[in-house]
């Protein structure tokens, strides 16, 4: 995606002010492959899952609040 571009409604992730702008390590103050790497999540994943139950507003909290444990980072998985 370039800059300036909306991606497709099933790559959005909601993220607070704090992780996506102001915080010392927002996304937008580093890559985003890397901002999710540390966060421990795989984004495309957890994306995918999140649209597939649009409206299901307590599923939908249930993977955000478990997103490491159910959607672990590809780097994070052991070989």
């Amino acid at each position: 995606m370039g800059k300036g571009e909306k991606p497709d409604d099933w790559r959005v992730l909601p993220l607070c002010v704090f992780h996506h702008l102001d915080g010392p390590q927002a996304q937008h103050r580093m890559n985003e492959e890397g901002f999710w790497a540390q966060h421990g999540i795989n984004p495309y994943a957890l994306a995918r899952a999140l649209y597939n139950l649009s409206g299901d507003f307590g599923a939908m909290r249930f993977l955000v609040d478990h997103a490491r444990e159910i959607f672990p980072d590809r780097a994070t998985y052991e070989i």
